[in-house]
């Protein structure tokens, strides 16, 4: 049942953080197609994160998650940082606290 909260929280913050984005990115538009690109992998990873079966899977999901981030972060948009605690708080607290 945490699960099922933490995630509508995460759809939430991810929702919140993509329409404020959004808002500051179209100011200055040349930057808009990168940030919409970003956002749109990090959604697509978090759904492949999903569909892996093992564990060891998973990890690099999450590892490849926390990677992008860093990279959009650094040459697209910093608002990317935000989502980091997020991923970490969603996905790498799950192999924390159910390890195996």
């Amino acid at each position: 049942m945490n699960d099922m909260v933490l995630n509508h929280k995460l759809i939430f913050q991810l929702l919140l953080l993509f329409a404020l984005g959004a808002f500051q990115e179209i100011q200055y538009f040349q930057q808009f197609g990168f940030f919409l690109l970003g956002c749109l992998l990090y959604f697509s990873i978090s759904l492949l994160f999903y569909s892996c079966k093992t564990k060891k899977q998973q990890q690099l999901v999450a590892l490849g998650l926390l990677v992008s981030l860093v990279v959009f972060g650094t040459f697209c948009s910093q608002l990317f940082y935000y989502l980091i605690p997020i991923t970490i708080g969603g996905y790498w607290v799950d192999f924390i606290v159910f390890p195996g």
